[in-house]
């Protein structure tokens, strides 16, 4: 049985595509990289198995993209080994909650994405501890935390739910401008504010006006996003009935008040933002090139473990009894069907 529990040893390492592979005929290769993008992980709100999002990845031409489902890392593995066999490059990281104090009901967002391997373990670590420590209702990262491992991370904003974002809409100006500079001294160039252009979510415009006055003033880099929920525009009906099933509300009610949650391109991000008269061409062209730019600072992948990678139980095992009289005590009936099995 031993032997069916040792995993064949891999000679080689798990690695980035060396070029990025062709586009889908007809597409240009994209300048944006995706940071922002959920897959079918975000339980009830990201619409797309992993294989789908690859597809859709590669017909609108792109080369890199971000994993950041809500609350968990559990996609991250899948997404990279079908991001390798398509020849794109896979950023890995999360949509995190994140508290202020673990009194707190409510949570904001941040995108943490990992660099670097002292990145994924801080991510893990982060993870394990929101899962254990500060669950409600889903798992929930204390912002000390994030702040005291944040070596190997990028830090963005997020959306409209965002950590800096709620305290910006709540009219706290004050207090956002104190986060932005906490995530600016722990995080350093790591840490870029995030511009989503829409048309029509409330107090987009708002958070976006104050995180660029932030950027300038705290010689912080900012990025765009485009929040990816659904691959393609004519999917929006269909994640509309997610989110209905998922909240429990009716079809007419659910959804998002915006129509531009797909996988956008660099086409698409240059006309929603010419609607928004803050910003200029050149700053927008911009914020995408810091796409690019935070793509190259990431360079991690999960590595295939060799050996056995089972923990070895009998190490919990009394000392001083035997295995099988132990097994049959009653405090230890479950193990004991265990070893039957084994047995078997």
């Amino acid at each position: 049985m031993e032997e069916n529990l040792v995993i064949e040893k891999i000679n080689t390492p798990v690695e980035m595509p060396k070029q990025a592979s062709p586009e889908a005929p007809g597409t240009s290769k994209q300048v944006f990289v995706p940071l922002h993008l959920h897959s079918e992980f975000s339980i009830g709100d990201g619409l797309g198995t992993v294989p789908v999002i690859i597809k859709a990845l590669k017909v609108k031409g792109y080369d890199t993209c971000a994993i950041s489902d809500h609350g968990g890392l559990a996609g991250c593995l899948y997404f990279q080994q079908a991001c390798l066999e398509a020849g794109i490059k896979p950023i890995l990281g999360i949509e995190a909650y994140v508290i202020e104090d673990e009194k707190d009901k409510e949570s904001g967002h941040l995108v943490l994405l990992a660099k670097n391997k002292t990145g994924w373990d801080n991510l893990l670590w982060l993870n394990g501890r929101a899962a254990t420590q500060f669950f409600h209702y889903r798992p929930r990262m204390l912002l000390k935390d994030i702040l005291d491992h944040s070596a190997g991370l990028i830090c963005m904003t997020a959306c409209t739910s965002g950590l800096v974002s709620k305290k910006i809409i709540a009219g706290n100006t004050v207090g956002a401008d104190i986060l932005v500079s906490q995530l600016k001294m722990s995080f350093g160039e790591d840490f870029y504010v995030e511009i989503i252009f829409n048309d029509s979510v409330p107090n987009q415009k708002e958070v976006n006006q104050f995180l660029l006055q932030q950027a300038a003033e705290k010689n912080i880099k900012a990025v765009v996003t485009s929040d990816s929920h659904y691959p393609n525009k004519e999917d929006e009906s269909i994640h509309k009935a997610i989110k209905a099933i998922s909240m429990r509300m009716k079809y007419s009610e659910a959804g998002f008040s915006d129509k531009t949650f797909y996988y956008l391109q660099d086409k698409d991000i240059m006309e929603l933002a010419s609607r928004h008269s803050y910003v200029t061409p050149e700053a927008v062209k911009q914020m995408i090139a810091n796409t690019r730019e935070v793509a190259d600072k990431c360079s991690f992948l999960i590595q295939k473990e060799t050996g056995n990678l089972l923990p070895d139980m009998m190490k919990f095992l009394p000392q001083d009894a035997g295995y099988e009289a132990w097994l049959q005590r009653p405090d230890t009936h479950v193990l004991s069907k265990i070893g039957k099995v084994q047995d078997e």
